[in-house]
C-alpha cells in the first residue's frame, strides 16, 4: 500500500482539504486502490473541518470527499514512519515533522514544494513505472535530491481578493494558515491548495502509471 500523509497545525483546514482533494484526484486512476491518503496535525483540535475552506469553487463531490476522509488525528512517529510521502502545509509544519524524527527529512516536503519538485523530476526520463510503494519511494528520493537545484524559493506578493490592490506576502513553499496569519483569507488558502494538489496529482499519475 502507498501511503501519503498531509499535515498541518490543527488538522481542521489545510491538511484535510489537501488529503481530500488528492484522494479525489487519484480516485479514478489505475493506482487508486493502492494509495491511501490521510491527514493529521501537529496539534489537532477535536473539531469538525473548517467550513470556510469548503465554500466556493469546490464541487459537492470534492466537499464530500474531504469530509469523508477527515478524522482529527495526532501526528506520531509511528504514523509518519508508515508513510511514503509526507506533505506539510508550510515550512513551520515541515520543521515540526522533522523535529519529531530527523530521519523523516528525506520524505517530508511542503505541499507547494512537492508539487514543484515533482514536476522538475518528470523532466528527466523515468524508469519503467508501476503502481507500487517502491516506485513512489524512488520518485520521492528523486524529489529529495532535486531540492536546491530547481530554483530559489522566494516570497510572492499574491492577490487575496477580486480587488487587485489587496495583496499579501507568501513564501513560495507555504500555504499560509488563515486562522493564524492576519490578512490571509481562506480564498487564498483554497486557491493555493487546489493548484498545488492538481500539479502534484498530475505528476504522481505520470510517475506511477
Amino acid at each position: 500500500m502507498i501511503r501519503i500523509l498531509a499535515i498541518c497545525s490543527a488538522n481542521m483546514c489545510r491538511s484535510p482539504m489537501s488529503a481530500g482533494l488528492l484522494n479525489r484526484a487519484l480516485i479514478h486512476a489505475p493506482i487508486a486502490d493502492k494509495v491511501m491518503v490521510s491527514s493529521c496535525g501537529l496539534q489537532p483540535v477535536d473539531e469538525s473541518i473548517c467550513e470556510e475552506i469548503l465554500s466556493r469553487r469546490l464541487s459537492e463531490a470534492d466537499v464530500q470527499a474531504i469530509r469523508k476522509l477527515h478524522r482529527p488525528t495526532q501526528l506520531t512517529v509511528e504514523l509518519a514512519g508508515r508513510a511514503n510521502l509526507l506533505l506539510a502545509a508550510d515550512r513551520a509544519v515541515r520543521t515540526g515533522v522533522v523535529r519529531l524524527d530527523p530521519q523523516l527529512h528525506s520524505i517530508t516536503f511542503t505541499l507547494r514544494e512537492a508539487a514543484t519538485l515533482a514536476g522538475a523530476v518528470l523532466s528527466d526520463p523515468l524508469p519503467h513505472g508501476n503502481a507500487s510503494a517502491r516506485t513512489l519511494d524512488w520518485f520521492v528520493d528523486q524529489m529529495n535530491q532535486a531540492r536546491g537545484v530547481t530554483g530559489l524559493a522566494r516570497v510572492e506578493n499574491l492577490r487575496v481578493s477580486s480587488r487587485s490592490w489587496r495583496r499579501t506576502l507568501v513564501h513560495s513553499h507555504d500555504i499560509p494558515d488563515a486562522h493564524k496569519e492576519p490578512g490571509v483569507p481562506h480564498t487564498l488558502v483554497r486557491r493555493l491548495l487546489i493548484s498545488s494538489v492538481d500539479d502534484l496529482a498530475t505528476s504522481l499519475l505520470r510517475a506511477m502509471t
